[in-house]
C-alpha cells in the first residue's frame, strides 16, 4: 500500500511539473511582447493618439534594449509620426510668418533702425519721436529694441547726485519696478555743471515693467528713480506712454517674427531628414 501510495505521488509530481513545463511554453517570449507593443502602438495612431503612440515606443527602447530589430521598427514609427506631424505644422508657421512679415512695414513705421556695420553684428530700433539728441536736458526713459526682439530700457536722469538703481511704475494702487541694475550699467558724471546718471536696464532686468506700462498707455504713470540717495518722481506724458507701448508691441512683433523663421528652418530641414530616413 505504501509503496503504492509512493508511487502515486511520483505519478502527480511528474504530471504537475508536466503541466508547468507546457504553461511555462506557452508564455511569450521577450521578442514576441515587444511585436505586440509595436501593434499596441500602430493601433493608437490609427485612434489618432500619437502622444500614446509615441509612450510606447519610446518604452520599447528602455524594455527591449538588446532586440535590435524591434528597436528599428520603433525608430521607424516615430519617424513617421513625427514627419506626418512637420508636414502638417509647416503649412501653418508658413502663413503666420507670412502674415507677421505682411504687417511689419506698419509696425515699424515710427522707428528708425540703426546699426553700425563696423562693430554691430545686432542692430537695434528706437522711436523717432524720442531721440537721445533731442532730450539731453529732462529725465525720461527711452525703449530699445535689437533686431531679436529684446527690448532694453534706458534711465536718464540729471539733477542732484542720488545713486538711482531702480525704476517703479505707478498706476492708481498698483505698481511694477525693475530689478537692481548692476554697477556695470549705471553711469555716473557731470556734464558741464550737470550730474547725469544713465542707467540701462536690458531683458533680464525689466521684470515686466515695458508690459505694465503698455498696457496702461491710456493712464497716469508715475515713475520713480530708486536707489540710495534721494528718489526721484515725474508721470509721463501721452506721447511717452504711445512712445513705450508702440515699443513693447514692436518687441512682440519681432520675437515672434524671429521665432517663427526659426520654426520655419527648423520644421523644413526635418521634414528633408525624414524624408531620407524614410525613402519618402
Amino acid at each position: 500500500m505504501l509503496y503504492n501510495m509512493f508511487f502515486m505521488n511520483k505519478k502527480f509530481i511528474y504530471i504537475l511539473l508536466s503541466i508547468l513545463a507546457i504553461m511555462g511554453s506557452c508564455k511569450p517570449s521577450a521578442h514576441e511582447m515587444a511585436l505586440a507593443e509595436i501593434e499596441q502602438s500602430k493601433q493608437f495612431i490609427a485612434e489618432n493618439q500619437d502622444s500614446i503612440a509615441l509612450s510606447i515606443l519610446d518604452s520599447i527602447h528602455i524594455k527591449y534594449r538588446t532586440d535590435v530589430a524591434v528597436r528599428r521598427m520603433a525608430d521607424t514609427i516615430r519617424w513617421d509620426i513625427e514627419y506626418r506631424h512637420a508636414v502638417k505644422t509647416l503649412p501653418t508657421v508658413d502663413s503666420l510668418l507670412s502674415d507677421l512679415q505682411a504687417r511689419l512695414p506698419e509696425i515699424t513705421k515710427q522707428f528708425r533702425f540703426i546699426k553700425n556695420e563696423e562693430y554691430q553684428t545686432i542692430g537695434a530700433f528706437e522711436h523717432r519721436q524720442l531721440r537721445t539728441e533731442n532730450n539731453t536736458s529732462r529725465c525720461y526713459l527711452k525703449p530699445s529694441i535689437d533686431e531679436h526682439g529684446k527690448f532694453t530700457l534706458t534711465s536718464y536722469y540729471i539733477g542732484t547726485k542720488a545713486q538711482h538703481t531702480v525704476v517703479r511704475a505707478t498706476v492708481d494702487s498698483l505698481s511694477v519696478k525693475t530689478l537692481v541694475a548692476p554697477s556695470s550699467n549705471i553711469s555716473q558724471f557731470v556734464d558741464v555743471d550737470e550730474y547725469k546718471e544713465i542707467i540701462i536696464y536690458d531683458n533680464e532686468l525689466l521684470n515686466n515693467i515695458h508690459s505694465f506700462i503698455a498696457d496702461n498707455r491710456d493712464n497716469r504713470i508715475k515713475i520713480s528713480l530708486l536707489g540710495d540717495g534721494q528718489p526721484y518722481h515725474y508721470y509721463l506724458t501721452q506721447t511717452e506712454r504711445n512712445i513705450l507701448a508702440q515699443s513693447y508691441e514692436l518687441s512682440i512683433a519681432l520675437t515672434d517674427l524671429n521665432r517663427l523663421t526659426d520654426q520655419q528652418l527648423k520644421l523644413s530641414q526635418k521634414i528633408e531628414l525624414l524624408k531620407m530616413r524614410l525613402n519618402k
